[in-house]
């Protein structure tokens, strides 16, 4: 029985509060003494909790505008009443910057100042505790708030970047900086030092001012820039005041009376060196030998720089550290040091050549390795040292620098340059280490900087691509997916091919009206027919692109469709496009999709062409319509050295007349559930990537919603009708996750396995051990239920047709449950309900099998499949399928998930709806939302 005490109906909100806040909120209700209140479904925010007719507390800290839904019950003894509400929270922690206000440490070693004329690179750190799963801080200077040096810019991310451009650079018209030397504004200031040249000991206006002032005018000026730095997430946002000081070229020399007596931000290791900075990507890409090769390799500035080749990369770093006397003396074997970073192996290689003044060339080879204490290391050289290495010299450990051979390098401009030799059919990868060194006014003033590159050679060898696939795939039967792929080789090592449907630029078109021509120029196109279908893009004006049936084709033009006389024509591309509708070749090779046997005329989606419902024949059923699809595939590798083009052919067969519809179902996760599936579903060291199968196919690879199949291959029909079967026995149900189980899915042709396939069962708390309960349960207990009364108001469900003069009165809200003159699982004989309809997927599916036919084909092929060591196909399983794998690899993923440590029982598998793939009329997944009445249990 219900209670009218609420004064809103359901769907309503509450109201936006702030987090942390007390809060009270009323509910709308009037007249409930004696009533209490719980959460049925949903949840309310954290911190918020029912007092009597109100929701009180302080919300927690939660992302950013969460709106939490949640159901009510008010109860009265046997009276209840239920209505769904929604509260949104809103954050209101602004972020907070971790980095100081003031000066940025963006100098090469934290300094408070920067030279112009170099790069940096400086990240601005915050926090922010409101910060949802996948949500990022974005950082912006507004206008008005300042600016960066020139050059350099803020990310999005918070990273000030880039090259600084010199503030304002002087020449000798500029003058000396003195006050009245140069016109007004003709530069930023007067910059002249002040002088100490004891102009005072001199008697008055015995010399001029200033005479003996012979100091050199800078290059270029300082200059301090300001600028504010906002973040948000979104909502809320935080500010702060960050300065940049650039430093110009003439300071921190021995002779500059700059900054006499005054220190301020400049420490020791002020230098006017600028630390060169490689501008080359460290792979430098693939060549072929036998070739001549010229590379460029550059730094932001090149002024005043050597260039070098290492003798060894720098892939281990150490310092010298002496613990016995046998230790880093001049003949011994034995090399300690500390504080490394990597892992030195036997095997690699050392010089000190470059780190040690008087060092010779010599390059040490490791034989052994031997951890000792306080994380010290000795290592075991085959050959001994030439020198003694005293302790504190830092150096490198790593393979042989080694360049390809036939090239030079130029160790004034850094340039690779040569003629590659002959190289047999093997590809070959050169690692090296190049430096370059900055000099200053005297040798003893340098700045280097350091960086490995990486080169690749292909051998002389011929690049051939050969089809592995027939040029007749073979038939294939509408409506089902496809899972044809085509495959090609390539001579080139460690090569991918790459599959695109043939396209051919276009000269122009000329047309009357009636017929299109479009011509092309020094191309054979024969594989355009009388009957195919081209994709043509970018031509002529919209409403002609699109996919064209070709009329005739010679062997420069093909004809098809009308352009009218004053379209304009552009050139443009023609493609090829023959496949069957509703199929995709994938740049993997992959044909995927579903044949569409029909077209769609709400969606435009082409089918097969049929007369008369295909009961037409031709030529006693030898000659088919539109049943044999033609297309050309390109191959080619990724380094686009050769290609090679084929036709090939896919029949479809019809084995049904009738259109067939999939219904799953899938739950919608809390976020905090949906991020901590995706993180599990989307790890790669789990699913290894290797080992997926047809991983861009969205019917295979790697199933990231949690779809569980209900029933497969049910007659198409209105959506109506699947909402009639679910009148009964349907209901809000929450599954639960079984064991982790594989499958394998077997061609009943070749009988060959296709692939394997790692799903979770799931178990349905109603059919426990197989066993399932009737579709209806009838109690004789002889207790009274409540007395059945129908609504006799039909407003709720219909409204007046639009064009009709009825007025609209609206649709009457009614109490849940629901209770209409067109119910079926009520008695008119019997105003006490006794009958119940279990909530059961066993029941679900008897009550969809009564919509119409059923083809057990549509059916996945692994449940068709007869699992090993048994006599019959593993059928129906109530499953939620994980990834599909290639065979032979499901048992290491099995074993990956075990490990991982990832517990299914942290997710809430509750569905309250069907999803079907299509209804008639429609195509696309739709919803079928279940009712909620208490005769479904």
């Amino acid at each position: 029985m219900a209670l009218n005490i609420w004064t809103q109906p359901s769907g309503i909100s509450l109201g936006t509060f702030p987090q942390e806040d007390a809060v009270s909120i009323a509910l709308p209700v009037s007249g409930d003494n004696g009533v209490t209140y719980s959460v049925i479904s949903g949840a309310l925010p954290g911190g918020i909790y029912i007092s009597g007719n109100h929701l009180i507390g302080n919300p927690y800290i939660v992302a950013n505008n969460t709106t939490y839904k949640f159901c009510i019950r008010a109860t009265n003894g046997s009276s209840i009443s239920d209505r769904t509400f929604f509260i949104t929270i809103t954050g209101h922690n602004v972020p907070m910057f971790i980095t100081a206000q003031g000066g940025l440490p963006i100098g090469p070693a934290m300094q408070l100042y920067t030279l112009d004329s170099t790069y940096v690179n400086y990240q601005i750190e915050t926090l922010d505790l409101n910060v949802a799963v996948g949500q990022k801080l974005t950082y912006f200077i507004a206008s008005g708030d300042g600016a960066l040096p020139n050059g350099l810019t803020l990310s999005a991310s918070g990273s000030i970047s880039g090259y600084i451009e010199p503030f304002l650079k002087l020449t000798p018209a500029d003058g000396n900086g003195t006050y009245d030397n140069s016109y007004f504004d003709v530069v930023a200031y007067d910059f002249a030092n002040r002088p100490s040249d004891g102009f005072d000991s001199y008697q008055y206006d015995d010399v001029f001012y200033d005479y003996n002032l012979a100091n050199a005018p800078p290059t270029t000026l300082n200059a301090n820039y300001q600028f504010r730095v906002t973040v948000t997430d979104g909502v809320n946002y935080a500010q702060r005041l960050f300065k940049i000081f650039v430093v110009g070229t003439d300071q921190f020399r021995a002779d500059s009376t700059s900054f006499n007596g005054v220190a301020d931000d400049f420490t020791s290791d002020a230098t006017y060196l600028r630390t060169p900075v490689w501008i080359n990507n460290s792979n430098l890409g693939t060549f072929r030998s036998n070739n001549y090769l010229t590379i460029p390799l550059a730094l932001y500035d090149n002024l005043d720089v050597l260039f070098r080749v290492e003798p060894t990369n720098e892939e281990v770093y150490a310092t010298t550290y002496q613990v016995t006397n046998t230790d880093n003396v001049n003949g011994g074997f034995y090399l300690t040091i500390t504080n490394v970073k990597g892992t030195p192996l036997a095997g690699q290689f050392l010089t000190f050549d470059n780190y040690l003044d008087g060092a010779t060339g010599r390059i040490y080879e490791i034989q052994s390795v031997t951890p000792l204490l306080n994380n010290n290391i000795r290592l075991h050289l085959y050959s001994a040292l030439e020198i003694a290495i005293p302790n504190g010299i830092p150096f490198y450990i790593g393979s042989l620098s080694k360049l390809p051979p036939g090239v030079n390098f130029d160790i004034e401009s850094g340039d690779l340059y040569g003629q590659l030799p002959y190289q047999p059919a093997i590809t070959e990868t050169y690692t090296f280490t190049l430096t370059g060194t900055r000099l200053g006014d005297n040798i003893f003033e340098t700045l280097s900087a350091s960086k490995t590159f990486t080169i690749t050679i292909i051998g002389n060898i011929d690049s051939v691509i050969t089809w592995n696939t027939p040029s007749n795939l073979g038939t294939i039967p509408a409506n089902y997916i496809c899972t044809l792929a085509l495959s090609a080789s390539t001579t080139v090592p460690n090569a991918q091919i790459l599959y695109q449907l043939e396209s051919f630029e276009t000269t122009g078109a000329s047309g009357n009206g009636a017929i299109a021509t479009i011509y092309f120029s020094n191309q054979e196109i024969s594989p355009f027919k009388a009957g195919q279908l081209v994709l043509v893009s970018d031509m002529i004006p919209v409403g002609y692109n699109g996919l064209q049936r070709v009329i005739s084709a010679t062997s420069n033009s093909v004809s098809f469709y009308n352009i009218t006389q004053g379209d304009q024509v552009l050139p443009g591309t023609v493609s090829l496009d023959n496949l069957p509708p509703g199929l995709t070749l994938n740049l993997d090779g992959e044909i995927t999709g579903t044949v569409n046997q029909y077209y769609n005329s709400s969606t435009g989606a082409l089918g097969l062409t049929a007369v008369d419902n295909g009961s037409l024949t031709f030529d006693k059923n030898t000659t088919s319509v539109d049943r044999v699809f033609t297309f050309a595939v390109t191959a080619r590798d990724q380094y686009n050295y050769s290609s090679v083009t084929q036709d090939f052919t896919i029949s479809i067969s019809t084995p049904n007349t009738v259109a067939y519809s999939n219904i799953v179902t899938r739950p919608y996760l809390k976020s905090d559930q949906r991020s901590l599936w995706s993180t599990f579903i989307n790890d790669p060291s789990i699913f290894t990537p290797a080992s997926v199968y047809r991983p861009n196919d969205k019917n295979f690879g790697i199933q990231t919603n949690l779809t569980m199949l209900v029933y497969a291959g049910i007659q198409t029909e209105s959506a109506a009708a699947y909402v009639g079967a679910m009148g009964l026995n349907h209901k809000l149900k929450r599954f639960r996750f079984g064991s982790v189980k594989k499958a394998v899915a077997i061609d009943p042709n070749l009988n060959q396995s296709v692939y394997e396939v790692i799903y979770v069962q799931m178990i349905d708390p109603l059919e426990n051990n197989g066993e399932h309960l009737p579709e209806k349960v009838v109690l004789n207990n002889g207790s009274e239920s409540d007395i059945i009364t129908v609504d006799n108001s039909i407003n709720f469900f219909n409204a007046p047709a639009s064009g009709t003069n009825i007025p609209d009165t609206g649709r009457t809200n009614r109490d849940i449950p629901m209770i209409t003159v067109d119910s079926t699982g009520y008695e008119i004989s019997n105003p006490n309900p006794d009958t119940y309809f279990p909530n059961s997927i066993t029941n679900w599916q008897t009550r969809l099998s009564g919509v119409g036919l059923t083809e057990r084909n549509y059916l996945p092929l692994w449940m068709r499949s007869i699992p090993s060591g048994q006599k019959q196909q593993l059928g129906y399983t109530l499953s939620v399928p994980l990834c599909f794998c290639k065979p032979g690899t499901a048992d290491k993923i099995i074993t990956n998930i075990q490990f991982s440590g990832f517990d299914f029982k942290s997710i809430d598998y509750t569905v309250d709806r069907y999803i079907i793939d299509s209804v008639t009329g429609e195509t696309g997944d739709k919803y079928l939302v279940f009712k909620n009445d208490r005769i479904t249990v």
